[in-house]
């Protein structure tokens, strides 16, 4: 049962009623809830997940992806997870993700984003393809080069999640002896740019805490998610252990053996794919420019992002509203796109990205402070979009990201 994608990974002719069902993965028996106890210990009310417990989550779901055969990770089967994450904190101290290398024959072809508190919902947040397109060691120490003209003392040097999705490392100097002052500097880990310590105005660079985004309210409702996924979880676990597959993290699985488990683990789900192109921002403000590159060449026109900035009026230094970014969509051709039916959501449901896609519309996905486009979705376990990500600077990322754990600010519908 071969999947399809609209588009493929080149620009070709579209069907826009072409829409893939696919059948493969996981029981309905998956329903029930017949599993233990609770799999994360309560840390100061952060309800921390531990790497051992993370593993089985990024292990499993992996698993589960690829025996869907989604689209991008085709690499993925016969993978393996490191067990030796990096652990990526929250800009407020608090650790947020472990982010696991998916290694096949001694190659890094992805990695995963798995929850480091159960608090935060969804258990695994992202599927990113290809290697990581920055080294932690190498950016903690040009961050500490960086930091020399600052007069204190690194008291600590983290990675960290300091603009959701965006990655850097955190510095945190010694109180200073008279006023007590607590200073701290984030650094972008792919272009090593002094990243401001204030909240991001329009789509443009700054800091926000991915845990303070969550509303209170919210909370109890993420925790019975977090459980969920982890009965998930333990239903697959128990399945390859009667199937004699005794640890799926230790190795990976042979073909015979992922054969094996896909027979006995059967869902109906369905997903659609179009074949947008990548295209990384050209500075660290240009993330909508970039976005409406990706989003102008699935129409087979092509702009460079200095025209586009031009046409929408935000420059090379700062970011661009979402009425800026408009005027780029709706204005007449050759200058812009000429899709003038284009309109701003700021109240954006999964349904309705999928509701686009399915229309062969890809589409603007903002999050605070970051714009990127959306080529994809998916369902079950969750919901999930296909986003390419220009960032980083000059080189963007494509990865699949679970709807339920992101603070969602907008779409921008591109239409006729």
């Amino acid at each position: 049962m071969g999947l399809k994608n609209l588009g493929g990974d080149k620009m070709t002719k579209r069907n826009s009623k072409g829409i893939l069902v696919v059948a493969l993965l996981v029981a309905a028996a998956l329903m029930v809830g017949l599993f233990g106890s609770t799999a994360y210990s309560a840390d100061e009310h952060s309800y921390v997940v531990s790497e051992e417990k993370a593993l089985e989550h990024a292990t499993v779901y992996m698993l589960d992806a690829v025996l869907t055969q989604t689209p991008g990770l085709e690499e993925w089967r016969g993978a393996i997870v490191n067990p030796e994450p990096l652990t990526i904190y929250d800009i407020n101290g608090k650790k947020l993700f472990y982010e696991f290398s998916v290694e096949k024959n001694g190659k890094m072809v992805g990695t995963i984003k798995a929850s480091a508190s159960a608090e935060l919902g969804p258990s695994v947040y992202t599927f990113e393809i290809g290697p990581r397109p920055w080294d932690a060691s190498t950016a903690i120490e040009k961050a500490k080069e960086l930091a020399q003209e600052y007069d204190g003392e690194i008291v600590s040097a983290k990675l960290v999640c300091y603009s959701y999705p965006k990655i850097g490392v955190m510095l945190t100097f010694a109180e200073q002896p008279v006023t007590g002052e607590k200073r701290r500097m984030i650094i972008d880990a792919a272009d090593y740019s002094i990243v401001p310590d204030k909240k991001p105005e329009a789509e443009g660079i700054g800091v926000w805490s991915l845990y303070e985004s969550i509303p209170e309210e919210e909370k109890s409702q993420r925790m019975a998610e977090w459980e969920r996924a982890d009965k998930f979880v333990s239903f697959v676990m128990e399945k390859a252990n009667s199937m004699g597959i005794e640890d799926l993290t230790g190795k990976p699985l042979s073909e015979e053996e992922l054969k094996s488990l896909e027979e006995q683990i059967v869902r109906v789900r369905a997903q659609v794919t179009l074949g947008v192109p990548l295209y990384g921002q050209t500075n660290e403000y240009r993330c909508a420019v970039a976005t409406a590159q990706m989003i102008a060449r699935w129409y087979f026109v092509t702009h460079t992002q200095d025209h586009i900035a031009n046409v929408m009026g935000c420059g090379w230094t700062g970011g661009c509203t979402n009425a800026q970014q408009l005027t780029y969509y709706r204005t007449a051709r050759p200058d812009g796109l000429g899709k003038a039916g284009s309109s701003l959501d700021t109240s954006p449901t999964f349904e309705e990205a999928r509701n686009e896609i399915n229309q062969a519309r890809p589409l603007k996905s903002g999050v605070p402070g970051h714009a990127r486009c959306c080529r994809g979705w998916r369902t079950y376990p969750g919901e999930w979009l296909y986003i390419n990500d220009p960032w980083p600077v000059n080189q963007g990322r494509t990865y699949w990201e679970n709807w339920e754990g992101v603070t969602h600010t907008n779409y921008i519908y591109v239409r006729d």
